[in-house]
């Protein structure tokens, strides 16, 4: 919003003597705050001693995405000396307070304020700090947001569905963080992007296609909160859709899907009644046919009954059928995968409806659906297990008893037991998801706003949570530099809230007695 000095909230961490106290009229402990590129960012830290206490000197660090930590300036006896290389950079405010001139993405990072006093003669190191992002805000190509719809239509293969699709842009620079769309259909209901490709957002179009005007606009977040006042009206665009005429493309594109699908079946039939008769001996006449031995598992342990090879399998509770990753491989197998994140290839930003059936491929990222898992684990007494891993090959893992979740009337509130085995220290955290209803964009059961504050990523969050397995998937601490300290993949006890994981995967187990 232009420039000008930005105040910043700070987190406190306070060792020693309490004698020494933190008086900056306007800290509030574990605030994080957004700057925007160019801006002057405040650290206002002021403090008040007792008679007793003697200040020796204050000393200044920053850690920034490196996980370096360097001392940027000192003060000695009310003289400030920064370091040579930022002197027209960091200036003295009062008391332990600095200013940071003109910030760029590289000031994104933690500053951390020592002051050290003497009391009766011993050394006291009295500490606050605070985490900085500094945001970019998008950048258009001629300054305005264009929408329209391509021709033809585009197969979902999360789902088999053709559908039309449109194309929001064109953006030179994404922001950091980055930026993302929604699209307003002609009934006001919104609908996500799924992708990102030269520069436009892709958005695919519910079925059937209504008639009418579709609005494409910016998702409000910390980069564009950087724009420039006055500039909303050229982050949004509209345009007509003929409802009728795509209809007709969808219809005929999934007639042929669905003739060359069904010849194929039908071809894969012919072939394996002749191999049948082939090794039976038998003609298609014959009355004293084998009995050929059809597999309706109800989950992965019922498939490990005929097959102890990981893979996709078709579960059949129910009246209902999906397919789903079998894990025949950790502890034993028969572990039912319902969400793997390893790569960033899925889209976890999606609407409370989509969490509900399930988005993504088996074989790589995914998640199976809110639906599907409730119907799973409403069978039996289910395990959880979560495994993880960081970019630097380092893995853990926690295992639950008694997990579940309720059906759609409630949320599908989530039901979970203690710890079973694995490091305790990486488990307790999701313990504190318990009995949460499961919130989503469009959809926010939280009662503290967590899928705002967490980029629109869906999770049973309890007060938001120190545990996001379907957060914005970032590579290690680039979360830190980025800004989104708590909207990425974290297990916090695991590497903590400023790092994002890997690889996370969630799977159940029925309860072996």
């Amino acid at each position: 919003m232009g420039s000008g000095v930005f105040v910043i909230v700070l987190m406190v961490l306070t060792s020693g003597s309490l004698a020494l106290q933190w008086i900056s009229p306007d800290l509030s402990s574990g605030t994080l705050v957004y700057a925007c590129v160019g801006q002057d960012v405040s650290l206002p830290w002021k403090y008040q001693t007792e008679a007793a206490e003697h200040v020796i000197d204050v000393e200044w660090r920053f850690r920034g995405q490196d996980q370096t930590e360097t001392i940027i300036a000192t003060s000695v006896g009310n003289q400030f000396f920064p370091q040579p290389t930022i002197i027209q950079h960091v200036t003295f405010l009062s008391d332990a307070g600095i200013r940071l001139a003109s910030v760029t993405s590289q000031d994104g990072g933690q500053y951390t304020v020592n002051v050290n006093v003497n009391l009766h003669g011993s050394v006291i190191t009295h500490s606050q700090n605070a985490t900085v992002s500094v945001t970019e805000p998008p950048v258009l190509s001629h300054h305005k947001l264009h929408v329209h719809l391509l021709p033809g239509v585009t197969n979902d293969n999360r789902t088999g569905q053709w559908h039309a699709q449109l194309s929001c842009g064109i953006f030179t620079n994404i922001g950091n963080p980055p930026a993302n769309v929604v699209v307003t259909t002609p009934l006001n209901e919104t609908v996500a992007s799924t992708s990102f490709e030269n520069g436009n957002f892709m958005v695919l179009l519910p079925n059937p296609v209504l008639s009418g005007r579709y609005a494409c606009q910016l998702v409000e977040g910390p980069s564009t909160s950087c724009l420039e006042a006055g500039s909303t009206p050229l982050y949004k665009d509209y345009t007509q859709v003929n409802g009728f005429k795509v209809q007709l493309d969808v219809t005929a594109a999934t007639l042929a899907t669905l003739r060359s699908e069904l010849k194929a079946e039908r071809d894969a039939l012919f072939n394996c009644n002749q191999r049948v008769a082939e090794l039976t001996g038998l003609s298609a006449s014959t009355t004293d046919r084998p009995q050929v031995e059809i597999h309706r598992p109800v989950d992965c342990t019922d498939v490990q009954r005929y097959s102890n090879v990981s893979g996709v399998h078709t579960l059949y509770i129910g009246n209902t059928s999906f397919p789903v990753y079998c894990d025949q491989d950790t502890d034993g197998g028969g572990w039912t995968v319902f969400q793997r994140r390893q790569d960033g290839s899925v889209n976890f930003t999606r609407l409370y409806h989509e969490f509900e059936t399930g988005f993504g491929d088996p074989h790589g990222e995914f998640w199976l659906g809110l639906k599907n898992i409730h119907q799973l684990t409403s069978q039996a007494e289910y395990d959880l297990r979560v495994d993880m891993e960081d970019f630097e090959h380092n893995s853990t893992y926690a295992l639950y008893n008694n997990f579940s979740i309720a059906d759609g009337t409630d949320k599908y509130r989530l039901h979970l037991g203690s710890l079973v085995t694995g490091p305790s220290a990486n488990s307790g955290h999701m313990s504190y998801n318990d009995g949460f209803q499961f919130s989503a964009l469009g959809n926010d059961n939280s009662g503290y706003n967590c899928v705002a504050t967490r980029r629109g990523t869906g999770w049973w969050f309890g007060n938001c949570t120190w545990v996001n397995p379907n957060g914005l998937y970032l590579h290690g601490y680039e979360a830190l530099a980025s800004g989104d300290t708590e909207s990425k993949i974290i297990w916090n006890s695991f590497r903590g809230h400023h790092y994002s994981l890997k690889r996370i995967e969630m799977k159940v187990r029925r309860h072996i007695r």
